[in-house]
């Protein structure tokens, strides 16, 4: 009898492991089909998305082709540039080029004032000391003098050179004061 209860307890430990066995197989198996279906999920809708792209692109290109047609048809581009921004927000503007490289549309801008840099006094000055002369100077004037004369001068002067920017009205940017006052190379 004891013998026969050996044998049904060793059954048991067959058939619970057994049981185990096939369980831990069919459980990895059930893991393994899931992310089969996951990879493949994920890989019509990458594909569909591209699908999709491909489409979206093909019908934007369409619409710049009807534009750039209609940019050369059109008399008024600037009207035409304007019915353009309206519903499209990523267009921005229209430029257009003549064959020699030169700008077409949109006309260039007119600059009543001569831009002759090289007649005003205050930029003949060469000294940090002499910048009197260009505080009464436009600004743009001011800018330059005070960024040349200060790059001369950083590295013997540091000090006349950041007093010379901080003149300028209104002050340069305050980045360029603090590499002076760290003494680094601008």
């Amino acid at each position: 009898m004891k013998q026969k209860k050996t044998t049904n307890i060793l059954w048991y430990a067959l058939l619970s492991t057994a049981f185990i066995a096939i369980s831990l197989f069919a459980a990895r198996n059930a893991m393994w089909i899931q992310s089969e279906h996951l990879e493949e999920e994920k890989r019509k809708a990458e594909d569909n998305l591209v699908s999709l792209v491909n489409v979206w692109e093909r019908n934007i290109f369409t619409q710049i082709e009807t534009w750039l047609d209609e940019t050369n048809n059109e008399k008024n581009v600037e009207k035409l540039q304007k019915r353009i921004r309206g519903p499209i927000e990523w267009v921005d503007a229209i430029y257009i080029w003549r064959e020699d490289d030169s700008v077409n549309f949109p006309p260039p801008a007119i600059n009543s004032q001569p831009t002759n840099i090289d007649d005003h006094p205050c930029l003949n000055i060469d000294s940090i000391y002499d910048f009197s002369v260009c505080t009464s100077a436009p600004v743009y004037y001011q800018n330059y003098v005070a960024l040349r004369l200060a790059q001369e001068s950083v590295g013997t002067t540091p000090n006349e050179a950041k007093q010379l920017v901080e003149q300028v009205s209104p002050p340069l940017d305050a980045s360029f004061l603090r590499s002076v006052e760290l003494k680094l190379p601008c």
